[in-house]
């Protein structure tokens, strides 16, 4: 889960422009030359977190003192004048949902196996654990399933905030609704010739969770289904 794998950005022309996007951090691949010792690329991982973009100071920040590609890294510098960085609210709604998921359907396969240590004759007892089995892994099912839906749904936003500052730009000026839509249009249609945004392998496992738990949910629901 908080393994920076979860979506990939990749430049369409550069390899040494990939980014790695997590739920708490994000990497860089950084190309280092040392002479004629060795070529090499080493990732570097700072906070998944933005500047505000309705803060005056982060468009003084991304307009004057750096630009929109690299003002969002001032993030994870130590510097206490910076205005409060945080994540994006659907990194919250996905950590959340992350957290849910990986707490109930715990504790669902703990108290699965620990039915089968119960006394096979009490079975008041074993329909009550039953029951709180089923119960948490339909909630473990509704985390997943929605930390994919949120997933698949911003799949582009971290491309868009991380490397073109979209909610900054947006909030600049005195942009009517029609001026607002067309710079977004643009930044967007630039944002997606440049750079290609995949799922990483901790999406896959997260897809992988979900089909896994949609059998036990089957299962708990219909036993005669795993005999069959």
């Amino acid at each position: 889960m908080g393994y920076p794998r979860w979506k990939l950005i990749e430049h369409r022309k550069s390899d040494s422009l990939t980014v790695h996007i997590g739920l708490f951090d994000r990497c860089e691949d950084v190309f280092f030359k040392n002479g004629y010792l060795y070529n090499k690329t080493y990732p570097i991982c700072d906070s998944n977190k933005y500047l505000p973009p309705s803060s005056p100071l982060t468009t003084r920040l991304c307009t004057i003192e750096y630009n929109d590609a690299h003002c969002q890294k001032l993030c994870n510098r130590l510097d206490k004048t910076l205005p409060a960085c945080d994540y994006l609210s659907f990194t919250k709604g996905l950590i959340a949902c992350t957290i849910v998921a990986a707490c109930t359907i715990g504790l669902a396969l703990i108290m699965t196996y620990s039915n089968l240590l119960i006394n096979p004759f009490k079975y008041k007892t074993h329909i009550i654990v039953s029951s709180i089995s089923l119960f948490l892994l339909f909630i473990g099912f509704a985390a997943l399933l929605t930390t994919l839906i949120i997933l698949g749904s911003y799949m582009q936003r971290d491309l868009f905030e991380y490397l073109y500052n979209l909610s900054n730009q947006l909030q600049r000026g005195n942009l009517n609704a029609t001026q607002k839509a067309n710079l977004e249009r643009l930044i967007r249609s630039t944002a997606t010739n440049d750079y290609d945004v995949r799922l990483n392998w901790s999406s896959g496992l997260e897809i992988v969770s979900l089909i896994m738990t949609t059998f036990s949910l089957i299962t708990q629901v219909d036993p005669g289904t795993a005999a069959s």
